[in-house]
C-alpha cells in the first residue's frame, strides 16, 4: 500500500469517539447539541444553527425552507 497521508488527531479523539458510541447516539444527540450551541455563540447569529451530515442534506433542507421564509442566509464552510 502507498500511504498518501497520515491523519493527525487530538490525543483525546479515541476517548471522545468511544464516549459518543457508548452513548447510543450516532447521529443527533447531546454532543451535536453542544456543538451547535458553541457554533451559535461563535457565529453570533440571531438564529440557532442546524448541522447536517452532508452537503446533500443541507441543500435539501435549504430548498425545503425557501418557500417558508421571506429572507434567508445560508453560510457554508468547506
Amino acid at each position: 500500500m502507498i500511504a498518501q497521508f497520515k491523519v493527525k488527531m487530538s490525543t483525546d479523539a479515541k476517548q471522545i469517539v468511544a464516549e459518543v458510541l457508548d452513548s447510543g447516539f450516532i447521529g443527533q444527540g447531546p454532543r451535536v447539541e453542544e456543538f451547535e450551541d458553541i457554533l451559535w455563540k461563535e457565529l453570533g447569529s440571531p438564529v440557532r444553527p442546524v448541522t447536517v451530515n452532508s452537503c446533500t442534506s443541507a441543500i435539501d433542507l435549504a430548498l425545503d425552507l425557501i418557500p417558508k421564509l421571506k429572507s434567508f442566509f445560508v453560510q457554508c464552510y468547506s
